[in-house]
């Protein structure tokens, strides 16, 4: 089996997408087989996978260079194209699940990956932050940051890591999206 990684691990999948598909295919029954040590490799053919078929992404990028990135970066790489138009439903389709392997891997990454990709994105500007708290309103019956402890939290660490002084109204829509004081 370590042969067929390495093999995989090579694989250029910008020019040749259909191996993303069949590299999947084989982990998959591997894993239906109790192979053991595959669910990182599935996770990052998964990503892999996301980023050929969905993500419109320009990518010359090997499964090896994928699993040296770390999962932030690989986080930006998800949500690169996305515009603020579609921005809602990619971060549903894209950043939620790849949240979720994260943090099946290890325990509270997701939401400290989430926490870091926000603060980075609010460094330079609110919009693509406050579109992910006003669909994380307690109003909201699907939502994307769910805990309103951390809703709050990382809310307040964006509003204070923005580094532009024209974003003020944007600062006063992320506070309206917390929870009201009594929430729980």
């Amino acid at each position: 089996m370590s042969c067929i990684v390495h093999h995989l691990n090579n694989f250029y999948f910008c020019f040749l997408p259909c191996q993303v598909d069949c590299s999947l295919s084989l982990v998959r029954l591997g894993k239906e087989r109790e192979i053991l040590g595959l669910e990182l490799l599935s996770d990052d053919l998964i990503t892999m996978e996301t980023l050929v078929y969905e993500t419109s992404c320009e990518l010359s990028l090997t499964l090896k260079n994928l699993q040296q990135l770390s999962d932030i970066d690989k986080l930006q790489l998800l949500m690169k194209n996305s515009n603020p138009e579609r921005y809602v439903k990619d971060a549903f389709q894209w950043m939620v699940p790849f949240l979720h392997r994260c943090e099946g891997h290890s325990e509270g990454a997701a939401k400290s990956l989430l926490s870091k990709y926000l603060v980075g994105l609010a460094q330079q500007d609110l919009t693509l932050p406050l579109i992910i708290f006003q669909h994380s309103k307690p109003v909201c019956q699907q939502k994307i940051i769910g805990d309103p402890d951390q809703l709050m939290e990382v809310a307040l660490e964006c509003i204070y890591s923005c580094e532009r002084d024209d974003q003020l109204s944007l600062c006063y829509d992320i506070l309206e999206c917390l929870p009201q004081r009594g929430y729980g």
